[in-house]
C-alpha cells in the first residue's frame, strides 16, 4: 500500500466533510425575534421604564396559561393593551392581541404549538405606560 493514497483520501474526506457541513449550515433558518432589532434597541430606555413602573405596582397584572388559553388579569381596568407573544424558534408563530378595557380577558389564539413562548404586556392606565415581559410553555 502506497501512504501518498491515504493522505489523499483523507484530504478528500476532510473537503467533504466541510462541503457538507457548509451546505447544512447554509440551509439552517435563523429566526431572529425582530427584524427591526436597531430600531428597537433604540426605544430600550423608554422599555425599561415602563417596566420599572411596573415592577412597583402594588398588584401587577397576572399572566397564566390554562387549557389552552391565556388569561390576563389586571387589578383596575386599563384604558388600553396588547399582549405580545413571540416564539424563538419559529418566528411564523408570533402573535399580538389588543387587550380590552376589562379586568379580565381570556385570549384564544387561532394555532398553538407547545413549547416556549416570550410573552409581553403592555398596557396604560391614565396616561401611564407600563410594561412586563413573561415566559409561557404550553
Amino acid at each position: 500500500m502506497n501512504p501518498g493514497k491515504w493522505i489523499v483520501v483523507a484530504f478528500v474526506g476532510f473537503a467533504v466533510f466541510i462541503a457538507s457541513l457548509v451546505i447544512v449550515c447554509v440551509r439552517e433558518d435563523v429566526s431572529l425575534v425582530s427584524n427591526q432589532y436597531y430600531a428597537d434597541e433604540l426605544k430600550y430606555n423608554a422599555q425599561q421604564a415602563r417596566m420599572q413602573r411596573a415592577a412597583a405596582l402594588a398588584q401587577p397584572p397576572s399572566l397564566r396559561v390554562a387549557n389552552g388559553q391565556v388569561m390576563v388579569t389586571f387589578a383596575h381596568a386599563i384604558a388600553q393593551g396588547s399582549l405580545s407573544l413571540q416564539r424563538p424558534s419559529q418566528t411564523g408563530l408570533d402573535r399580538t392581541f389588543t387587550l380590552d378595557t376589562v379586568r379580565v380577558q381570556t385570549l384564544l389564539p387561532d394555532r398553538w404549538e407547545p413549547g416556549l413562548y416570550r410573552a409581553t404586556l403592555e398596557w396604560s392606565v391614565a396616561g401611564v405606560d407600563y410594561r412586563t415581559e413573561h415566559t409561557l410553555v404550553f
